[in-house]
């Protein structure tokens, strides 16, 4: 299980004539429309029905439809992977906590992504590259 923060409207980079994602790591724009992409994997030879708990950072706003906190549920065939999206802004700058992506089978809790804080602000430093 992985999950990334990516750029809406700027998602992609070039690299040796191939597009890779361009993932956020460090700060997010205000009033910029961010998604997060969860991608799960089934690495065994049993189908496996699993529950993601998703949920937007603490302060930003869902978009698309998008929801504060929802269950997914997931069937994953064997040695399959899945992808799961979902969008959010932060109206205001400032550190917020975002509660990541938990996978659970049966209630019981499989895996989780790390905890991050992640950083909103107004417009980002000029020594950025």
């Amino acid at each position: 299980m992985s999950q990334n923060f990516f750029r809406l409207d700027d998602r992609y980079r070039i690299v040796n004539n191939q597009q890779v994602d361009k993932y956020v790591t460090d700060e997010f724009l205000v009033q910029t429309v961010y998604g997060c992409q969860v991608v799960v994997t089934n690495p065994t030879s049993s189908p496996q029905k699993l529950t993601l708990l998703l949920a937007n950072p603490q302060g930003a706003i869902p978009v698309l439809n998008g929801q504060n906190t929802r269950g997914v549920p997931v069937d994953l065939k064997p040695f399959d992977t899945t992808t799961i999206e979902y969008h959010f802004y932060f109206p205001l700058p400032g550190p917020f906590d975002h509660y990541p992506v938990h996978v659970a089978k049966n209630e019981q809790l499989l895996a989780s992504a790390p905890a991050v804080k992640l950083q909103a602000v107004e417009q980002f430093d000029q020594d950025r590259p």
